[in-house]
C-alpha cells in the first residue's frame, strides 16, 4: 500500500483532507461503490500516525 503524508488541522475531516491531497482512499471498485463519506461502509479507513509531542493532553 502506498503511503501518503499530509497535515490536517484539529477537527478536520480526514477523508476530505486525504482526497484534497490526492491520496487514494479507495481501491478497485470501492472507488465507485462507497458511501461518499457518510460513515456507513468503512471503505476509506486510514491509519493515523502522530509525530513529536502529543497535543491532545493539553485539551483535557
Amino acid at each position: 500500500m502506498k503511503t501518503y503524508e499530509f497535515k490536517a488541522g484539529y477537527g478536520a475531516n480526514l477523508r476530505q483532507a486525504a482526497l484534497y491531497n490526492d491520496a487514494e482512499v479507495y481501491k478497485g471498485l470501492n472507488k465507485f461503490l462507497n458511501c461518499r463519506g457518510s460513515g456507513l461502509c468503512a471503505k476509506c479507513v486510514v491509519e493515523v500516525e502522530t509525530y513529536g509531542k502529543r497535543q491532545w493532553a493539553n485539551l483535557l
